[in-house]
């Protein structure tokens, strides 16, 4: 799974999740997804790459549990 940018966010929904809405490739599809996190923290350092670089971050060899 290829994560291209931040589309909205960092945030936090309704129930007290921490969210990023991502433009994200699998398997030659993109689509937005919600991509959750543990803290505000990581998904701050998280949106922050794509701030810095438009490198995609592909989480299953970033060793990611977002």
């Amino acid at each position: 799974m290829l994560i291209h940018r931040v589309i909205q966010g960092p945030m936090e929904d309704e129930d007290g999740n921490i969210l990023c809405l991502c433009l994200v490739e699998d398997d030659g599809e993109l689509y937005d997804d919600e991509l959750y996190f543990e803290t505000m923290l990581d998904a701050i350092t998280f949106s922050h790459h794509f701030r810095m670089s438009i490198e995609p971050i592909n989480l299953t060899t970033e060793g990611s549990d977002h």
